[in-house]
């Protein structure tokens, strides 16, 4: 177990009794939880983070992955939707996570939408950093 996270677990738990509206405290604390395989702890926190802040796409993702990792797939697959829902440019790797319990559930066809709507995004970011403008600095406008 890593000390490091223990010691956020601790501070976090400590702030909650201070602060116990506090949804962020909460989803951190699940984040800890995560890192050293407290998953149902995990779960736990990001469902209060949830209900405190309920439009919070990460709590859903976060919470979707702890899921996963309890092989708990189809309530993964709930939270991996909230999350794309909710976040306005969902990365690939939300398409990922939600492609790989889709496997886990034999759904092969939802998988293979995911595995690709994963690669059409990363695709298009590609692109995108290609056709972002050069902006000149004043250092660039100098020859030496």
């Amino acid at each position: 177990m890593s000390t490091d996270a223990q010691r956020e677990i601790d501070r976090c738990t400590a702030s909650i009794i201070n602060s116990p509206n506090d949804p962020l405290l909460f989803h951190t604390r699940g984040y800890y939880y995560g890192q050293i395989g407290e998953h149902l702890k995990a779960v736990d926190d990001y469902t209060e983070s949830i209900r405190l802040k309920p439009e919070d796409f990460a709590a859903f993702a976060n919470r979707g992955l702890s899921y996963s990792n309890l092989g708990e797939y189809q309530k993964a697959i709930l939270d991996y939707d909230g999350a794309i829902r909710l976040y306005p440019d969902p990365g690939p790797e939300l398409y990922t996570a939600r492609a790989i319990a889709h496997e886990a559930l034999s759904m092969f066809e939802a998988a293979a939408e995911d595995r690709a709507m994963a690669e059409e995004i990363t695709r298009l970011d590609e692109l995108e950093e290609l056709e972002e403008p050069v902006t000149e600095t004043e250092e660039s406008n100098h020859y030496y």
